[in-house]
Order: C-alpha cells, then sequence, then structure tokens
C-alpha cells in the first residue's frame, strides 16, 4: 500500500468527555486532538472511534486529491463586528451593503439563505466623499478612534490584512458551506445567492478545471 494511506481513521463522535489510551496502537494517530499533561492517558473533548481503512488501498488509482477540485477554507473573520455587521438603520449606501451568512444553526436545509448583511467597501474616503456617500463614509469615521480590548486603535488592529482598514475581502464567493463546529449537524449547503460567508462556516469553492 502507498505511503500516503494511514490505516485507520479517526472520527469524532457525539458523546462527551471519554479518555483513550494513545500508547494502545503504534499506527494510531490522533493530531489535532489537544492531550493533557498526563502522559499516560490523554483526554479528549468527545469520544472518538477507530476505523480500519485498508480497503481504500484498493480504491487508490480512482481517487484523486480534493485540492484539485475544490478550495476549502474558513471562512472570513471580520476583526469587529460592530463595523462590518450594521444594524439596517446605519444610513449606509445599499451598494455597500452585501448578504452574510453569520449563524450556523441556521442550516437546515440543502440551500440556505443569507441571514445577515455585511459591510464591504473598497473605495477610499476621498471616492466616497467626492461620490456623495456620506452615509458608508461617516460609517467607517464612527470607527476611527475605536480602540480594541488592548487599546490600540482600529485601523492599527486592522491593516494587516492589506486593503483599507475597513475593508473585507469578498471576492470569493462559496459555492457549499458547512458548519466549522457541526456537533451532530453535519451536512453541507448551497447559499442561494452569493453570500459572504464568516468564520464559523467552512466555505467550499469549485475550482475551474476546464
Amino acid at each position: 500500500m502507498s505511503g500516503k494511506w494511514k490505516a485507520y481513521l479517526v472520527y469524532p463522535l457525539l458523546q462527551q468527555g471519554s479518555r483513550i489510551d494513545l500508547h494502545a496502537d503504534q499506527n494510531m494517530k490522533a493530531n489535532g486532538y489537544q492531550r493533557n499533561h498526563n502522559r499516560k492517558e490523554s483526554r479528549f473533548m468527545k469520544n472518538i472511534y477507530v476505523s480500519d481503512i485498508l480497503w481504500v488501498s484498493k480504491l487508490e488509482e480512482c481517487l484523486i486529491p480534493i485540492q484539485e477540485i475544490l478550495t476549502i477554507k474558513r471562512g472570513e473573520r471580520s476583526g469587529w463586528n460592530a463595523l462590518f455587521y450594521p444594524p439596517e438603520n446605519s444610513g449606509i449606501e445599499s451598494e455597500y451593503i452585501k448578504p452574510a451568512l453569520r449563524n450556523p444553526a441556521l442550516l437546515k436545509s440543502y440551500t440556505v439563505q443569507s441571514d445577515s448583511a455585511v459591510f464591504c467597501c473598497h473605495k477610499s474616503k476621498d471616492e466616497l466623499r467626492q461620490s456623495g456617500h456620506t452615509g458608508a463614509l461617516n460609517w467607517i469615521e464612527k470607527y476611527e478612534n475605536i480602540r480594541n480590548g488592548r487599546g490600540k486603535l482600529l485601523p492599527e488592529v486592522l491593516s494587516h490584512r492589506g486593503g483599507f482598514w475597513y475593508e473585507l475581502d469578498d471576492t470569493a464567493k462559496a459555492d457549499f458551506v458547512t458548519a466549522l463546529n457541526p456537533d451532530k449537524r453535519l451536512f453541507v449547503s448551497m447559499p442561494e445567492e452569493n453570500t459572504f460567508v464568516n468564520q464559523q462556516f467552512i466555505q467550499i469553492i469549485v475550482k475551474d478545471v476546464t
């Protein structure tokens, strides 16, 4: 069997608070699960089920890496929700308000509608002034002198992402989404429209392989 295949898969189950001896089988890997400081045993947040998947080697010639056809990544982190998820009466011009997905608990069907709105502006403050878009301009300036919990101004905290400090990357539209922490509800939904996806989701984007 090719070295890229592992002998076991480890599945999180639904029950809480079990322990497992990781030294019982040298072939078993549980990377990504946090171990406690006791070397004799490791405590997990969830039970795990270990399954022999040696049969996968029979399908090796029929499989391709998923990254060849899909981009799978976590949704976008806003950095400051009050700025990027404004209320309906914010006064921001409609062209800077985009549909968004924020709450994974609302994934209840194979398709999903946006449950929120996100502020997305790719114009400079000068461009907003020239356009007469004072709603977006006033909204940005409202947060210019706000400090985070560490005493740093938001323009300093958010500027590391590139672009304007008040700018979100809304270019990658998810073709499918699933919850970051699915618990008992593990399934994939398709957004009904181009939607900004926040960090509580995993977004799946189909690559153009033509």
